[in-house]
């Protein structure tokens, strides 16, 4: 995540030493590799990349209130499409998503579509999970 939202989506400059750094000042140093393959599956999946063509913004933050509960968080990636719509990006560090883990991550970015609707007036038009891993990632709209 902190290596994906201080990179240039464009271009991607400085993507391994930024996650080496992000590596070294979280304490896993010696992941650091592991940590430069995960950012760069993020870097390089389709909806990451569609998003670099579009106006962007990272790490934004949102709040609503659902079920009567005050409910925040931060959207890691988020873009206007074509057609005027939003699509959010989650990015995810699980190695095999399960269906339960879905169903989680879904409602999860149910509440950030709400508070997106509530605070633009602007519909979210995909979800997008993209789970980061050695690799390709895979990508999940829900």
């Amino acid at each position: 995540h902190a290596t994906l939202q201080t990179v240039d989506l464009a271009t991607g400059d400085g993507l391994a030493g930024a996650a080496r750094a992000q590596a070294l000042a979280e304490g896993v140093e010696d992941r650091a590799d592991l940590v430069v393959a995960l950012a760069r599956s993020g870097f390089a999946a389709s909806a990451t990349r569609e998003a670099a063509g579009h106006p962007h913004q990272k790490e934004t933050y949102v709040g609503t209130v659902a079920s009567g509960q005050v409910v925040e968080g931060f959207i890691d990636l988020l873009y206007t499409d074509e057609s005027g719509g939003l699509v959010v990006i989650d990015y995810k560090t699980d190695a095999e998503p399960s269906e339960q883990m879905i169903g989680e991550y879904q409602k999860q970015l149910a509440v950030y579509a709400a508070a997106l609707g509530d605070a633009t007036g602007l519909s979210v038009t995909r979800r997008v999970l993209v789970f980061c891993r050695e690799g390709d990632a895979v990508e999940v709209e829900v």
